[in-house]
């Protein structure tokens, strides 16, 4: 789903069903429109179920390399020095052209418990040799 779509299905779930919701029924209790109770409770069960929707849609997006222009690469020097690199995932160019820029962080660290400890052969190592 492209930014565009998403952002007004969003806007309508967290903000334009609840506002319809509110608004029958102030104007239900109001002018008594008929079946206040059901058709607030019909936009209830429909904003939570949308709601999950969205929540699922957003959870594969952010995993996704999708919201990233790139990665900022952490890793360490056999000293134990931390560095840091930048891969670019756009043109360079273009970069004027954005408001912003999203990198995702991409630890190569190992953790200090490991460093310098022998990894054991797998199965297929040791039938190897």
């Amino acid at each position: 789903m492209k930014n565009k779509n998403y952002d007004l299905f969003r806007d309508s779930v967290t903000l334009g069903l609840p506002a319809a919701s509110s608004l029958y029924f102030g104007l239900g209790e109001l002018w008594g429109l008929p079946g206040v109770e059901k058709v607030t409770g019909t936009i209830a069960l429909l904003t939570t179920f949308f709601g999950v929707v969205l929540r699922i849609m957003s959870k594969r997006y952010y995993n996704s390399d999708r919201p990233y222009d790139g990665e900022i690469v952490v890793s360490e020097t056999e000293e134990g020095v931390q560095q840091f690199s930048l891969e670019l995932g756009v043109d360079p160019s273009e970069i004027p052209q954005h408001t912003g820029i999203n990198f995702k962080v991409k630890p190569e660290l190992t953790p200090p418990a490991f460093r310098g400890v022998v990894q054991p052969e797998t199965a297929e190592e040791s039938a190897g040799h």
